[in-house]
């Protein structure tokens, strides 16, 4: 697994830091690993959404079920999903996978349409793919010319 962006981590560290009323943060396609500030915070978000996220197996499995005790509208996705955003980390892709599953890669060092340049593809496939050659997922995308 790719180390954590530091810079994703001290975004939330902030967010939640300075922005003490804030009740709805919407963090989906993230690159988020990590939840700690989120757990420490007491604050009862109305609306937590981390889909798409590659959260570490701790992340996932221990700190998910504690906010999901105190937070009925945490949103993260489904164990498949945050397998497959997982595998594309590791494997050096900076692309998420979430519900529906849509394909995505954020960022604008990656495309000129980080909202826009969603693909559909089905997990089979995409587990099929990151079998066979991980370096092909990247091929997916349509190319801009930016000249």
């Amino acid at each position: 697994m790719p180390a954590i962006d530091p810079a994703v981590e001290r975004a939330i560290q902030t967010v939640v830091a300075e922005l003490p009323k804030l009740r709805r943060l919407r963090a989906s396609n993230n690159a988020i690993a990590e939840l700690n500030v989120l757990a420490a915070d007491e604050r009862d978000f109305r609306e937590l959404d981390l889909t798409g996220n590659p959260l570490s197996d701790h992340a996932y499995h221990e700190v998910v079920p504690g906010l999901r005790e105190r937070l009925p509208h945490l949103r993260v996705s489904d164990e498949r999903e945050w397998r497959l955003s997982r595998r594309l980390h590791t494997a050096g892709l900076p692309f998420d996978y979430y519900e529906g599953y849509w394909l995505c890669r954020p960022g604008l060092e990656h495309t000129a349409y980080p909202d826009a340049d969603h693909l559909k593809i089905e997990p089979g496939e995409l587990e099929e793919l990151l079998d066979r050659d991980p370096s092909e997922v990247p091929g997916l995308f349509p190319v801009y010319d930016t000249s």
